[in-house]
């Protein structure tokens, strides 16, 4: 427990101070900052005690920062629902009265709840929104900045861009430099250290956690810290053949998370240990600590471990001659492994993509021609890796979604990196192209969503999407979000991904332009839209009552590339696009359902 006095006796202590309400909320509050990485039971207990009193007295600023103390303890302890509720509660709050320590802690949190749960474009939009919010407040790097660099290093460091990771990590160093939350920094060198064994700089890497551990040792830090650095030395000493003090340093990581029951590491340190015992050929040693590793893992649905283990296993019953279990065992690995091997196909291809991204925005806006190109290789990809699983017609409908998940994904990771990239860039007029691309990218994201989301794989319902995604639309135009009047008449419809991708960009351009250009004057007015089936055809009816286009607007000699984009579009749909200038402006789209499988 902390050295700190308890609840009962720093209550006395403050009345005896004469605290007013707000006072002991600060007080009891600054108590959790300094032991909530190493004393969560007690800064539970202050933060507990300093939200009940901000919440009676209405010290709104205090409450939020208790909020945060408590959303961490929940997330440590895996009460994922509880925490979001708190830090979603308090991070608007946080803001507002510039607390930036608290304000990061719970963006960091945040992030690697989504990142843990592979959600990859919502994190990354988390971190950029989060560098929006300070950045509009102050230009001065602070805590708030430092976590989110911290976590940008988590992120690269999972998507295996170390170059990329060990930047973020140094900036976080940078601008935590002034801070006294020293867990913050151990956090941040322990990643340091593992980008350093990845990279075979096993010395650096070394030193950098042996000063992991003294300051562990000096300073009570988190337990977490502590278990971790000793399990990075013990696979380091593994690596240089030094088994016995590989065996120490991992039996130490051990009995630190076995007593704090943190499973997924005490899985990591029996395999460890195991294999090292294997390496000395006592396997009977061995075996026993897989069979408790592998209760563990299955118990917590550690896949890749429970293969690792499984297959260890499988060798040991091989090499004792017991052909039966090592057969029963080795088939367990392979139906674990199958799934193992998806995932990690997954993450390699979202890594590919994010790289695409990233060298892609760097070089400012390319042409939508070009990323359709890609995504439609990248879509390929994923068919073929699909195709080469599926067994049966269930696991074929099971891929098919999987597919549109993964590309919806896909398009979301781009979105999120150009708009990371948007607040780099000074022009206006390519912050303006690169918005519409993102709204492109989204429109066709939200098809694919729908359709994995559809017990109906060939079609989505079209009149639904077109709500989802014109709504959308208007809620991105800050400015007219309070001012337009939308109007739909879409019967039950259902088109194919081939018809709905052209279509939906097509009602993406032209409404966005009635949201840029038909009302100049900020008076916002009514946009209708409709589709009627024909016999062999439909017809597109979008209208506004704007200012319209001018008299002498000529469609044809238009160079505007959101025209162009539309009449490409048309002759895709083997269709006709008619445009009529009364009362605003009306556009008729005739066209066909396209079916390019045929």
């Amino acid at each position: 427990m902390t050295d700190l006095i308890n609840i009962t006796e720093l209550n006395t202590f403050l009345k005896k101070k004469g605290f007013d309400s707000k006072q002991k909320v600060d007080a009891l509050n600054a108590c959790c900052q300094h032991i909530y990485y190493t004393d969560q039971d007690a800064s539970f207990m202050y933060a507990s005690n300093a939200h009940d009193l901000a919440l009676s007295s209405g010290y709104e600023k205090g409450r939020a920062i208790a909020e945060v103390y408590l959303g961490f303890y929940y997330w440590w302890h895996n009460n994922i629902k509880k925490c979001l509720v708190l830090l979603e509660d308090a991070l608007p709050v946080l803001l507002e009265h510039h607390i930036y320590t608290e304000y990061g802690l719970a963006k960091l949190v945040t992030i690697l709840i989504l990142w843990s749960r592979g959600e990859m474009e919502a994190a990354f939009d988390v971190v950029h929104k989060g560098f929006i919010e300070i950045e509009s407040i102050t230009p001065k790097k602070n805590m708030a900045t430092a976590r989110l660099n911290g976590a940008l290093g988590v992120m690269y460091y999972d998507l295996n861009e170390l170059d990329l990771s060990l930047s973020n990590y140094n900036r976080a160093l940078i601008h935590a430099k002034s801070s006294s939350d020293d867990s913050f920094k151990v956090y941040i060198n322990i990643g340091i250290a593992a980008i350093k064994k990845k990279q075979n700089k096993l010395s650096t890497a070394k030193s950098l956690l042996q000063q992991v551990i003294k300051q562990s040792e000096d300073h009570q830090m988190l337990w977490m810290m502590e278990a971790r650095a000793r399990y990075e030395i013990g696979t380091i000493y593994k690596l240089e053949d030094k088994l016995d003090r590989a065996t120490e340093s991992l039996e130490q990581s051990y009995s630190i998370r076995k007593l704090h029951q943190a499973k997924p590491g005490m899985v990591s340190n029996l395999i460890a240990l195991a294999e090292i015992e294997i390496l000395q050929k006592k396997n009977d040693e061995a075996l026993e600590r897989l069979n408790t590793a592998l209760q563990i893992a299955a118990l917590e649905n550690l896949k890749p471990k429970q293969s690792r283990i499984l297959s260890l296993i499988s060798s040991l019953y091989e090499e004792r001659g017991d052909i039966q279990l090592a057969f029963e065992f080795l088939k367990q690995h392979n139906t674990i492994a199958i799934e193992v091997e998806l995932e990690e196909k997954t993450n390699r291809l979202k890594h590919i993509q994010l790289r695409y991204t990233i060298e892609k925005a760097k070089k400012d806006a390319a042409s939508q021609r070009e990323i359709n190109q890609k995504l439609k290789k990248a879509n390929t990809l994923i068919t073929k890796q699909k195709n080469a699983l599926a067994t049966s017609n269930h696991e074929k409908e099971l891929l098919l979604k999987e597919i549109h998940h993964r590309v919806k994904n896909n398009m979301q990771i781009i979105a999120s990196l150009v708009s990371l990239q948007v607040r780099n860039i000074k022009d206006l007029n390519t912050v303006n192209e690169l918005e519409q691309i993102r709204n492109r990218i989204t429109a066709m994201a939200m098809i694919h969503e729908m359709l994995y989301q559809s017990r109906d794989l060939a079609q989505i319902n079209y009149g639904k999407y077109i709500k989802k995604m014109v709504q959308s639309l208007v809620d991105s135009m800050k400015d007219y979000k309070a001012k337009i009047h939308l109007k739909f008449n879409v019967r039950n419809i259902h088109l194919n991904v081939d018809t709905a991708i052209p279509l939906g960009l097509i009602i993406n351009e032209l409404i966005t332009n009635s949201l840029k250009y038909a009302f100049p004057n900020g008076d916002g007015g009514c946009i209708s839209l409709e589709i009627n089936p024909g016999h062999d055809h439909y017809v597109l009816n979008i209208s506004d009552d704007g200012v319209g286009f001018p008299v002498d607007f000529d469609d044809k000699a238009s160079t505007s590339l959101g025209i162009m984009i539309v009449k490409n579009l048309v002759i895709q749909l083997e269709g006709t696009l008619v445009r009529k200038n009364t009362k605003g402006t009306s556009y008729a789209i005739t066209f066909k359902k396209i079916d390019s499988s045929a």
